[in-house]
C-alpha cells in the first residue's frame, strides 16, 4: 500500500512538473542586434572645420575640411560625399539637428550639425 501512494505520489509531481513547464516561455532571449548607427558630427570653429564619423563600435574618424565659396554661397559637397558613402552602405537618415555653440561674445557661437543614420542588419 505504501509503494501504491508513493507511486502516485510521483506521478502525480510528474504531471504537475509537465503542465507547468508548459508555461514558462522556452524563447531565448533575443541578444542579436538588429541595428546599427552612424553619427555624422560636422564642427565649423572658424577656420577649421571638422567631420566627424563615428559607425556604431568603430573608433571615430574625423576629418578636415574646406568649404569653397560659390557664388556668394558655402560649398557642402564634403559632408554630401559623407552622407552618400553612408547611404551606399545601406545607412538611411534618421534625424538631424543643427545647433549652435555658446560664445563668451554672445554672437551665436559656431554652427555645429549633426546626422544620426540607421542601418538594418540580418
Amino acid at each position: 500500500m505504501k509503494t501504491k501512494s508513493i507511486i502516485l505520489s510521483w506521478v502525480c509531481l510528474l504531471t504537475l512538473s509537465v503542465i507547468l513547464s508548459s508555461f514558462i516561455d522556452k524563447k531565448t532571449p533575443h541578444s542579436s542586434k538588429t541595428e546599427e548607427y552612424a553619427i555624422v558630427d560636422v564642427m565649423d570653429n572658424g577656420k577649421k572645420k571638422f567631420i566627424r564619423v563615428t559607425k556604431d563600435d568603430e573608433a571615430s574618424t574625423e576629418i578636415e575640411w574646406k568649404r569653397e565659396k560659390t557664388d556668394d554661397r558655402d560649398d557642402y559637397r564634403p559632408i554630401l560625399k559623407v552622407l552618400n558613402q553612408l547611404n551606399e552602405q545601406g545607412y538611411e537618415m534618421l534625424n538631424c539637428s543643427l545647433a549652435y555653440e555658446s560664445s563668451a561674445q554672445g554672437n551665436g557661437g559656431n554652427p555645429r550639425q549633426t546626422y544620426f543614420m540607421v542601418r538594418k542588419i540580418k
